[in-house]
């Protein structure tokens, strides 16, 4: 009798996920996710909505807009790889309000929204006349440009459907791969290349198979008739007793980023082949060194142990250090406050000449990020919330360009960063494309600090309920930031730099010579920057290649030429 009516009762619960003729569901985007049904907000969103949290942000500029009751301050920001997604068990209505900051269009289902045929209201576009939109899953994506969106409703106006249950698929040690039975399905589909399936792609699943170690799985239940499909699920199959490939060491301005091509392996290195530390993400050396590193998998063999030589300029001495960063408080005696689209230091301080602004795009600006501890470096008579201050948040693709005052001098600039997106984007190429004209191969050594790392901090003069320390999670800025450093040849004028890829965040002290400034020699010979020069393509004295915009010494076509 205990069973029955637990049976039953997991039975009502999941009756009361599903929606009849005449509900509503509304999810809406003001600086995070709600999800209303019939006006009461969901507990648990994801049994209707679901998005990727690695490109769902909201942004301040998308305002000023009231709708349903609501007033809207910071609309969700469709990005290239956002994504909207909802799965309705009955034919329906919708009704999408996007931000009027810009006409550029939304996807859904693929198709652009026509503006014609929409509703413009204070701060918004309206398109209300989307009807007889099947049962199933449905999805909103970024067409044309960068816009916000503020709120998704669906009105159901056929009868309900019943939504399959999700298609359980296992592997076992050898990666012999098996897809449960789905009761009611037409049938199960499934990829083995990353892709979803759908309707009309992928194999229907038949019988069990075979896959290579690393191979993603990806299967779906089809509905006919009074069903509608599942959810997709996914699974990564992991062979036992293979051995682990060797990494490869990358490295560019003695920062080092190790891989290996084995999935799911993880990555040690050493400078001595004594002491060996966590190596899965990017690191800095502040002098050169041999980097020793190998790859490792549970219930596999470790990889051989690789090596390389990495070499780093040492930091230059007796420099003046200006600060870039967002918003100082009134008291700062260094630079910068920001303001939309140029930063400029306080005025009556030594920095007051220096100027930051973004090259050729008015439309792209800068805002702030998170507050940054940057380990080791004092931020003199600044005061801040604690020991930090916040950071910049870059426009991707933007160049960014520092003109320096007349008769300055830089030797040197050090980015403190992380990517502000989730540690799915790990294997993503996020970085420094170009800095001061050189161009840079970030893919190879991509930015590996992101805003989703934690640490477990103690709550003061605070219990929990066994009676010890209470604590919290807090996001591990201090632990957690990307460190490049770039270095000059006692450059005037001005510097630019540019990110590409996920976006960036970052706080940065540049180094600015002094009389008695030295700096190490660039390349040790003018022949090893001879070496790498080919028609039709410039190089710099450290063998890097640069654009035209670049002035200084090149190497053209295997010969040295100033440029002014």
């Amino acid at each position: 009798m205990k069973k029955l009516f637990t049976l039953m009762t997991l039975f009502m619960l999941t009756l009361s996920t599903w929606a009849a003729k005449g509900d509503i569901y509304e999810l809406i985007f003001n600086g995070s996710n709600v999800v209303r049904l019939n006006g009461t907000e969901l507990e648990d969103p994801s049994v209707f909505f679901t998005y990727n949290k690695d490109k769902h942000n909201f942004n301040a500029k998308f305002k000023d807009c009231s709708y349903a009751g609501i007033d809207f301050t910071k609309g969700l920001k469709m990005e290239g790889a956002t994504l909207v997604q909802w799965t309705a068990t009955a034919e329906s209505k919708v009704t999408i309000l996007q931000s009027s900051w810009s006409d550029n269009t939304i996807l859904f289902d693929g198709e652009a929204l026509d503006i014609n045929t929409a509703e413009l209201i204070q701060g918004g576009i309206l398109y209300k006349a989307i009807e007889n939109v099947p049962a199933g899953t449905h999805q909103l994506k970024r067409g044309s440009g960068e816009t916000g969106l503020f709120y998704v409703r669906i009105d159901y106006t056929g009868e309900e459907k019943v939504r399959l249950a999700d298609a359980e698929i296992t592997a076992d040690k050898d990666g012999l791969v098996t897809i449960a039975a789905v009761p009611n399905a037409k049938e199960v589909r499934y990829t083995t290349d990353g892709t979803n399936p759908t309707e009309e792609t992928g194999e229907i699943y038949t019988a069990p198979f075979k896959v290579e170690d690393g191979t993603t799985i990806k299967a779906i239940a089809i509905g006919e008739g009074n069903y509608v499909n599942s959810n997709i699920t996914s699974l990564l199959v992991l062979v036992d007793g293979i051995t682990v490939a060797a990494p490869v060491i990358n490295q560019l301005n003695g920062t080092v980023y190790i891989k290996s091509s084995t999935v799911n392996s993880t990555i040690e290195y050493s400078l001595d082949q004594q002491n060996w530390q966590n190596g899965d993400r990017a690191f800095t050396l502040s002098e050169s060194a041999t980097v020793y590193a190998r790859a490792g998998r549970a219930n596999s063999t470790t990889s051989e142990v690789v090596s390389a030589e990495v070499k780093v300029i040492a930091a230059p001495t007796h420099t003046e250090k200006v600060y870039l960063f967002y918003d100082n408080p009134e008291n700062y005696t260094a630079w910068m406050g920001c303001n939309e689209n140029e930063m400029e230091g306080n005025m009556g301080t030594p920095y007051a000449d220096y100027l930051m602004a973004i090259s050729g795009n008015t439309s792209k600006n800068w805002s702030n990020g998170e507050k940054i501890i940057v380990p080791g470096i004092t931020f003199p008579n600044l005061t801040f919330d604690g020991d930090s201050v916040t950071s910049l948040k870059v426009s991707n693709g933007a160049q960014n360009t520092i003109t320096l005052p007349e008769g300055k001098k830089a030797v040197r600039i050090t980015f403190y960063s992380y990517v502000n997106g989730a540690s799915t984007a790990a294997t993503a190429a996020t970085g420094w494309q170009e800095v001061d004209g050189v161009t840079y191969d970030y893919a190879s050594v991509p930015m590996t600090a992101f805003t989703d790392q934690f640490r477990t901090e103690e709550i003061a003069d605070s219990l929990d309920a066994k009676g010890n320390p209470a604590t919290k999670q807090v996001k591990d800025i201090a632990g957690n930031l990307d460190v490049r450093v770039f270095d000059f040849n006692f450059k005037e004028g001005s510097i630019t730099f540019t990110n590409k890829g996920t976006q960036v965040c970052f706080v940065a002290v540049l180094e600015m010579a002094t009389e008695q400034t030295e700096i190490d020699q660039v390349v040790t010979s003018i022949n090893e920057a001879k070496t790498v020069g080919r028609k039709g393509v410039s190089y710099n004295l450290a063998g890097q290649k640069v654009t035209d915009a670049f002035r200084g010494i090149v190497i053209e076509n295997g010969k040295k030429v100033m440029r002014k």
